[in-house]
């Protein structure tokens, strides 16, 4: 600490000997000032680095940097030049590789020789141009038969199909020598077709989630409609109607698109009516295992189904019998919720006439003639659900008893 304290005074003192010392100690270069941390401008650099190695470096760092911010800044201004590169650049190769590897026509697709090929032109302006309207319409054919056995022949002639190809491929097998010996022949009699049978029901568990997605997603019931034709296959129509009468059920509160819907389905085919019987006859002889929630969906759903004769009476009011020893407590909530249902959607003056006039199957259900207690239950359970007007009929028959 003294010495430099020393060597700082002497050098205030004499000016000289500081110039001397500068003098004799060598300066040192400018690549080695900029070391150590001491923070450099870049245009302090640029000008102190003027050979040919800082000047290849620097280029080299600004293009690095320009690529990096065109990468990492994807933004649509430059996306679209970058676009608009690639695709020149791979059209000129194309072009200049004379499109190889593309073909015109693929071999698969070249299948009429062009000898053989027709070009029709038809101007959307000409005038004379025949639509043939009269073809949008469905008109029967009295000779559909016969047209079908000439096209089949015809068929048969162009497309080469030979009648008795089969018989001649027969005759030839039979005619070739056996070379496989009697082995053979005893493990081809051994073999027998094999049917394999799904006992896991996947295939059902599939069409069910497809239905309940379906009938979730859809916005309205005709909507929902058209995506069902689609979905259902023959023979699986009653699992619609069982599946559509579930996804009501385990609805909170129940919606009229479930009703809109199971009415579109019984006009659409009589298979669904007859699925919906079904489904209503299962349903009803299991009501004592349903939550009261279930059983009024349940009801408004066939209430609606039969106000509007989407189902008919008999097959459905046919399979209830309103006595007290054919029904039970939960029965008899569902009878209630499903005719109070009714009358809303009818009046009663038009469910009275259903009742009691339409069809006698459904009159002596709903009112038993077989003996004058099974009457008289019917009649006062009606009576006690508000719907005393309908046992008109039956009042003055009992009365003859």
């Amino acid at each position: 600490m003294e010495s430099s304290r020393e060597h700082r005074k002497r050098t205030r003192s004499n000016p000289s000997v500081a110039r001397e010392e500068e003098e004799t100690v060598p300066r040192c270069p400018a690549s080695k000032r900029v070391s150590g941390g001491i923070y450099v401008p870049p245009h302090s650099e640029t000008a102190a680095n003027n050979d040919e190695a800082a000047y290849e470096r620097r280029s080299w760092d600004a293009l690095r940097k320009s690529l990096t911010g065109l990468i990492n800044k994807a933004t649509p201004a430059h996306i679209r030049h970058v676009a608009r590169e690639l695709l020149a650049e791979n059209l000129f190769a194309l072009r200049r590789a004379q499109f190889k590897g593309h073909p015109p026509v693929r071999p698969e697709l070249d299948l009429i020789k062009p000898e053989d090929q027709v070009t029709h032109q038809i101007e959307l302006c000409d005038r004379q141009l025949d639509p043939e309207v009269h073809l949008d319409v469905f008109k029967p054919s009295p000779s559909f038969f016969r047209d079908e056995a000439a096209y089949e022949d015809l068929k048969r002639g162009m497309l080469g199909e030979d009648a008795g190809g089969n018989g001649d491929s027969i005759q030839s097998s039979v005619e070739e020598p056996d070379c496989s010996g009697d082995e053979s022949d005893e493990e081809e009699e051994s073999e027998t077709d094999s049917v394999i049978r799904d006992d896991t029901e996947t295939n059902l568990t599939n069409l069910r989630r497809t239905i309940y997605l379906t009938v979730m997603s859809s916005v309205d019931s005709e909507e929902a409609g058209h995506k069902l034709m689609s979905v259902v296959r023959p023979g699986q129509k009653t699992e619609l109607c069982s599946m559509l009468l579930e996804c009501c059920r385990k609805e909170r509160a129940y919606t009229r698109y479930y009703g809109q819907l199971g009415q579109r389905l019984c006009a659409i085919h009589p298979a669904y009516q007859a699925g919906f019987e079904a489904c209503f006859a299962s349903h009803y002889s299991t009501l004592h295992r349903v939550e009261t929630n279930e059983l009024r969906a349940t009801a408004m759903f066939f209430a609606h189904l039969l106000a509007t004769d989407a189902l008919p009476w008999r097959g459905v009011l046919g399979r209830v019998r309103v006595t007290e020893d054919d029904t039970t407590s939960s029965s008899r909530i569902f009878i209630k919720m499903l005719f109070q249902d009714l009358s809303e959607h009818l009046g009663v003056s038009v469910l009275s006439r259903k009742m009691n006039q339409d069809d006698t199957e459904v009159r002596d259900a709903l009112f038993p003639r077989d003996c004058a207690k099974n009457m008289r239950f019917a009649i006062n359970f009606f009576t006690a659900i508000g719907l005393g007007s309908v046992t008109s009929p039956a009042r003055e028959l009992l009365l003859q008893y």
